[in-house]
């Protein structure tokens, strides 16, 4: 196995976050409903970004900072943020939505 296959790993979980944000069954209300509703937050464990970002953007004047152990998701977090940055809080359009998949930055390993 190569160095790179966890990057491949790590855009296939962004994928699966993705379609359970399309499919409404991400637990962004969760977060909210245990009343972490605002201020500055860490997210420990980020993963791609996705559910922080959601939260994000529906919690005007918040403040989120993402932390990961996993150089590739952070990555990810990093594409994904410019990606929400692109459409704006209080959009209903989201990223990579209706099925749109952006190229992934590394090729993907042959096993």
């Amino acid at each position: 196995m190569t160095r790179e296959a966890p990057r491949y790993e790590a855009e296939l979980f962004d994928l699966m976050i993705r379609q359970l944000r399309d499919i409404k069954v991400l637990p962004v209300d969760h977060v909210a409903a245990c009343g972490v509703n605002g201020g500055e937050v860490l997210e420990v464990g980020c993963g791609s970004g996705v559910v922080g970002l959601e939260w994000l953007i529906n919690t005007p004047g918040a403040r989120l900072t993402g932390l990961d152990a996993d150089p590739a998701m952070l990555a990810l977090a990093e594409l994904n943020l410019a990606d929400y940055q692109k459409i704006g809080a209080g959009s209903r359009a989201r990223p990579g939505s209706s099925g749109r998949r952006r190229e992934p930055a590394l090729p993907r390993q042959q096993f």
